[in-house]
C-alpha cells in the first residue's frame, strides 16, 4: 500500500513538472513571438534615432528639434532631428532644461551634460530648471529663484516658510502664513491666493489648480486666472484637462463647496472658456485635448473620436477596459492623446500607438512610451529601449 502511494505521489510530480514545462514554454514563446512581430514591424517604420542605438532620449527644445541622448557609459550628447550630434548651447531661456545639477563638495551648482559648469557649486540645494528659472537654497533653509546665469532674480525674504514653482516664472511662496504668487520677471504679486497644492497650465490664461482639502476620494480643483483668482464663481472640478480650440474637459462638482458637499452632481463634458458645458459626455472617463477638430474621448470599453458637435466619427476598443479612478498619472498618461497632423497618439490602456484621422492603426500599440517630438517626430520606448520615430 505505501508503494502504491508512493508511486502514485512520484508520478503525480512528474505530471506537474510537465505541464509546468509546457505552459513555461508556451509563455515564454508568446513573449518572444510578441517581440519578434513587433521587430518586424519595426522595420516598416522610419527611424531617425533606432531603438537600440542610445539608453535614453529627452526632448529640449522640440520647436529646433533638439533633443538630449544618454548612453551606457552614462555620456550624454546633443542630438539634431536627423539623429547628428551638434554642440551643447545655453543661448535662450526656454532651452535651460539642458541643465544638469550636479554636486561638489556637499554643494550643488548646474552644468552642461558634456561635463562643461555653467554654473558653479555653492547651492545647498538645487532644482531642476523650467523656462529659465530654478529654486536653489543656501544656508540650508533659505531658498531663493536664479536665472541661467546664476543670478538671484527673487528671495522671499525673512519667515517665508517656502518656495515652490508653479510654472516657469511663476513661484509660490508662504508667509506668515499666507500663500502669495510672484512672476519673477515682472515682480508682480498676487497675496493670500489660498488653499492650493498644485498646479498645471490648463490654457487659454487659466491654471488648474488642486485644493489642500478631498473627500469622498475627491480632490477638488479651481480653474484660476493668471492673477490666481478663481473663475466662474469659485466652481469646483473633480478633472481639469487643458484647452485646445477654445474647449476643455472637466468634470464639474456642481453644488459642491468647502463647506457643503453632501449632495453634489458630477456633470461631465467640455467646457468653453466662458464656463459652459457645451459638449456632455456622462459616460466619459476622461477626454483628451481638442486639435485640428477632434479630440479623443475615453470611456470604460472604448475610445472614442468626436467632433466640436460631439458626434462621435469613430470608436476604438482598449486593450484592456479603463478603470474609472484613473491614478495619478493619468495627466502624464493622456497629455500627448491629440490630433497632429492627421494623426493621433493613442494609449490603449497597455501601450501607446498611432491612429489616422479614420481610425485606422498607422503605427500598431506595442510601445511603452510614446510622445511627440516636432512636427514629424515621435519619441518612442520599447521594453527599456529609446528611439525617435520620422513620420510620413
Amino acid at each position: 500500500m505505501k508503494k502504491s502511494k508512493t508511486k502514485i505521489f512520484i508520478l503525480f510530480v512528474i505530471a506537474l513538472a510537465v505541464c509546468t514545462s509546457v505552459f513555461a514554454g508556451i509563455f515564454f514563446y508568446s513573449i518572444c513571438s510578441s517581440i519578434l512581430t513587433d521587430r518586424q514591424n519595426f522595420d516598416d517604420l522610419d527611424w531617425a534615432v533606432r531603438l537600440n542605438q542610445y539608453e535614453g532620449i529627452e526632448a529640449l527644445d522640440t520647436d529646433r528639434e533638439l533633443y538630449m541622448v544618454s548612453t551606457e557609459d552614462d555620456k550624454n550628447y546633443l542630438i539634431d532631428g536627423h539623429g547628428k550630434k551638434v554642440p551643447w548651447e545655453l543661448d535662450c531661456k526656454e532651452n535651460s532644461d539642458i541643465l544638469i545639477a550636479f554636486s561638489q563638495d556637499d554643494k550643488w551648482g548646474y552644468k552642461y551634460p558634456d561635463g562643461k559648469i555653467v554654473i558653479a557649486a555653492k547651492f545647498d540645494e538645487a532644482y531642476d530648471f523650467d523656462d529659465g528659472y530654478a529654486k536653489v537654497s543656501k544656508n540650508g533653509t533659505d531658498y531663493f529663484v536664479i536665472d541661467v546665469k546664476g543670478r538671484t532674480v527673487f528671495e522671499p525674504g525673512e519667515r517665508a516658510s517656502e518656495l515652490e514653482q508653479i510654472s516657469g516664472k511663476f513661484f509660490l511662496f508662504y508667509k506668515a502664513k499666507h500663500r502669495s504668487v510672484i512672476n519673477v520677471e515682472t515682480g508682480q504679486v498676487t497675496e493670500d491666493v489660498g488653499f492650493y497644492d498644485s498646479f498645471h497650465d490648463a490654457g487659454e490664461g487659466m491654471f488648474a489648480a488642486k485644493t489642500d482639502f478631498a473627500w469622498d476620494d475627491v480632490e477638488p480643483m479651481f480653474l484660476l486666472s493668471r492673477s490666481f483668482k478663481p473663475m466662474f464663481s469659485g466652481q469646483l472640478y473633480n478633472q481639469i484637462g487643458s484647452f485646445g480650440q477654445g474647449l476643455c474637459y472637466v468634470q464639474k462638482l456642481v453644488g459642491a463647496t468647502e463647506e457643503e458637499h453632501e449632495d453634489y452632481q458630477i456633470e461631465n463634458g467640455y467646457m468653453n472658456t466662458d464656463g459652459d458645458i457645451v459638449i456632455k459626455t456622462a459616460t466619459a472617463i476622461f477626454g483628451c485635448k481638442f486639435a485640428e477638430g477632434r479630440a479623443l474621448l475615453y470611456e470604460g470599453k472604448r475610445i472614442c473620436c468626436i467632433d466640436q458637435s460631439g458626434s462621435v466619427l469613430f470608436s476604438l476598443k482598449p486593450a484592456k477596459t479603463l478603470e474609472k479612478k484613473l491614478g495619478e498619472d493619468f495627466e502624464y498618461r493622456y497629455s500627448q492623446c491629440y490630433f497632429r497632423n492627421g494623426k493621433a497618439i493613442v494609449y490603449d490602456g497597455k501601450f501607446y500607438g498611432l491612429i489616422d484621422e479614420d481610425g485606422n492603426w498607422v503605427i500598431q500599440p506595442v510601445f511603452d512610451e510614446m510622445t511627440y517630438a516636432g512636427t514629424d517626430k515621435l519619441l518612442v520606448e520599447y521594453k527599456g529601449m529609446s528611439g525617435m520615430i520620422r513620420l510620413k
